[in-house]
């Protein structure tokens, strides 16, 4: 068989629609009827979002830093959320946690290279003193008219100080795989507090409290949610912003952001704009412009 330019083509992308179809298994957009797996799926950039942090998580499990367990939980406070903004503040505080993982992993790299460079260093040393050893001449005993005792207490004496310099490497070595490996200990420590940590952190998430708007016949017409520079968002019921609130100037503003009074009046905004829609329906119906 053949095989040209437009077959390898198709293959790259049979590969990356692959990939993309396996990174968000868990989500089943194409069946799912979850609110939160809804929303990423409707939303590109969410979903897009979602498929680095699934791929992350995936790696994360798969090396043992996190526990089946911590992505069961995460997942649930995932879909807890019923709007953009909380599966929004749910991703980013998982960001957090990946960034707070990353600087662990750096410091405890940077000590594994100075423990590396260490030993290369003892090994350098090692070396030397075995390659002066080999390069010092043998010693003779020469004849003197000394006696046999005098002679004997010499050699001893050279004996003993060619044993104290090797007991001295010995010691040397031991020392320094003694500090290595408390080294390797406290980095073992330290990545496993920062397990722990991201562990506890991961349990800790909770998507923000949105206060639901209904109206007379109990049908939910909006909601109100707290954004992350404090201001509160007021969306209808297909998720349109319809007013903001900001506690530090105390003013409520409409979609174009135009001042619409002091004081939080994002309720009555939502019940103005629910009424004035609610009889320009009615209206229609009256004039045959729509059929019931």
């Amino acid at each position: 068989m053949i095989w040209h330019k437009g077959m390898t083509t198709t293959l790259f992308v049979m590969v990356v629609l692959g990939s993309t179809s396996v990174s968000a298994r868990d989500l089943q957009c194409e069946t799912t009827q979850q609110a939160a797996r809804r929303i990423i799926c409707d939303h590109a950039i969410l979903n897009n979002e979602y498929d680095s942090i699934f791929a992350q998580q995936q790696s994360l499990l798969a090396s043992g830093r996190l526990s089946s367990e911590d992505l069961v939980d995460w997942q649930q406070q995932r879909d807890a959320c019923t709007d953009v903004h909380c599966i929004d503040e749910v991703f980013s505080q998982w960001k957090e946690l990946m960034k707070s993982m990353q600087s662990g992993q750096s410091e405890l790299a940077r000590q594994s290279s100075h423990e590396l460079a260490t030993s290369g260093e003892a090994g350098a040393s090692q070396a030397q003193v075995t390659s002066l050893q080999a390069t010092q001449p043998p010693l003779t005993v020469e004849r003197s008219a000394e006696p046999l005792i005098s002679n004997a207490v010499t050699t001893q004496g050279g004996s003993v100080g060619g044993g104290l310099v090797i007991l001295g490497l010995i010691m040397l070595g031991l020392f320094k795989l003694f500090a290595g490996g408390r080294r390797s200990s406290k980095g073992d420590r330290r990545l496993s507090r920062t397990s722990n940590d991201i562990s506890a952190r991961t349990k800790s998430i909770k998507p923000p409290s949105d206060q639901v708007l209904k109206d007379a016949r109990g049908n939910i017409i909006g909601r109100i949610s707290q954004k992350r520079d404090g201001r509160l968002e007021l969306v209808d019921d297909r998720l349109r912003p319809r007013g903001y609130y900001d506690p530090k100037t105390d003013e409520t503003k409409d979609s174009r952001l135009r001042i619409v009074g002091k004081g939080n009046l994002l309720s009555a905004l939502l019940m103005e704009d629910y009424e004035s829609s609610r009889s320009g329906r009615q209206s229609l119906y009256r004039g045959g412009g729509l059929r019931r």
